[in-house]
């Protein structure tokens, strides 16, 4: 797969089938239409290429009060390592800024899609938006496609589970639900997050249930309902199994949000600055308070036999 981040000079020397969007999650809809456009490359002889965003444009064109800020299912790392299991032969990485955003639909369609990347095709999904103010649309391409010689198709909606497979929908079950099972075959992979090892209060080492309190990289990354989840934890290539608790720990009065992980193994070893990935597997429960120490320490005795199964 050929990575393209700096388009200022660039000239595609191939004529391509090419799609346009954010592709947050790189889920199951989105793949549908990586799979028309590698699809159509083939058949036409042409090179299928994927156009994304970096940062996600509504990180550069949120409201002030923030309300609108979006939370990311994939970083770009995550979204490039999804986009590679594909046969894609092109991946551009466009940067989205302020300006860039202002960008008016048939411009970025004829001076960039056409002339730059000699798009002949372009296949986009059936709530397609792009330009200022998301202006353009299914009907822009295909008055366009006209005038500059690319054919367009667009590609409904793919149900799934009572619903149309969306990002929007993905991160409500997450962040809303804590239901990682069904977000997952939404995705067709495990929902992850990566992060570094900090130090915490030692809490949990004390109860004989030492946890790696994890700082994520990214802080617009979605982070899953509070509550006590089964996850696989990712670190120097191997995977381990584990439960992680996501919440302020209402047992100690802890008034941070945290995510921390107990790796179901017996030699840790100092993880301290580490570099570590969490899977999620499954919700198991809510987050409690319990009355001692040693009413928590049963229920994580439960929580650790649930997740080793």
């Amino acid at each position: 797969m050929e990575l393209l981040t700096d388009i200022t000079d660039y000239q595609s020397s191939h004529d391509r089938v090419l799609t346009v969007g954010t592709f947050d999650g790189v889920h199951l809809g989105h793949q549908k239409i990586i799979e028309a456009i590698i699809e159509s490359a083939k058949k036409r002889n042409l090179k299928s290429t994927v156009v994304t965003f970096d940062p996600h444009p509504k990180e550069v064109i949120s409201t002030p009060d923030g309300t609108d800020k979006i939370e990311l299912l994939t970083t770009l790392e995550e979204k490039l390592a999804a986009l590679s299991k594909f046969d894609i032969d092109t991946v551009i990485v466009i940067q989205f800024t302020m300006e860039f955003s202002r960008t008016d639909p048939d411009a970025f369609v004829t001076d960039i899609l056409c002339k730059k990347f000699k798009a002949k095709e372009i296949i986009v999904g059936y709530d397609h938006n792009f330009g200022k103010d998301r202006s353009g649309n299914h009907k822009t391409l295909l008055s366009l496609g006209e005038k500059c010689g690319f054919s367009v198709k667009m590609v409904g909606p793919f149900d799934l589970m009572d619903g149309a497979v969306s990002s929007t929908r993905i991160r409500k079950l997450l962040s809303g639900e804590g239901d990682v099972e069904t977000a997952s075959k939404l995705l067709s992979r495990l929902y992850s997050i990566t992060g570094s090892v900090v130090k915490g209060e030692g809490r949990g080492r004390k109860i004989n249930f030492p946890t790696a309190n994890i700082k994520l990289h990214n802080d617009s990354k979605v982070i899953p309902k509070n509550g006590v989840y089964c996850v696989n934890v990712l670190r120097d290539g191997k995977s381990q199994k584990g439960m992680c608790n996501i919440g302020f720990r209402p047992t100690f009065d802890g008034s941070d949000r945290t995510i921390e992980a107990h790796i179901l193994s017996d030699d840790l070893g100092d993880l301290y600055g580490e570099e570590i990935s969490l899977e999620y597997i499954s919700r198991l429960r809510d987050e409690f308070r319990f009355n001692s120490s040693e009413e928590l320490i049963k229920q994580l005795q439960k929580d650790k036999l649930a997740c080793s199964i």
